[in-house]
C-alpha cells in the first residue's frame, strides 16, 4: 500500500489534513497513521484531542507531536455498516 495523501496542510483546524479517498472516518484514521509514520518518529502522536461537528458529519482532531500540532478532519458516514 502506498503511503496516503492528504489534502490541507495540517497546520490548523481550517486547513486540516483530510483524506478524500477514505470511505468511512476508521479508513481515515488508518491512514492519518500511516501518512504520519511515514514522516518519520518525530512526527508520532503525544497526545490527542477529538471533537464531532455540531452537525455529527465530521471528526476533527489534532495530535500533539515532537515536531509540533497537526490538525485532522475525518467524515463520519451518516449510515455506517455494522
Amino acid at each position: 500500500m502506498s503511503t496516503p495523501i492528504p489534502t490541507g496542510d495540517g497546520l490548523t483546524k481550517e486547513t486540516a489534513y483530510f483524506f478524500p479517498e477514505a470511505q468511512s472516518s476508521f479508513e481515515g484514521i488508518s491512514m492519518a497513521y500511516a501518512f504520519m509514520k511515514s514522516r518519520g518518529p518525530e512526527y508520532r502522536r503525544l497526545k490527542q484531542f477529538q471533537h464531532i461537528d455540531s452537525s455529527d458529519t465530521e471528526i476533527i482532531e489534532w495530535w500533539e507531536t515532537p515536531a509540533g500540532k497537526f490538525w485532522f478532519r475525518y467524515t463520519i458516514d451518516p449510515n455506517p455498516d455494522l
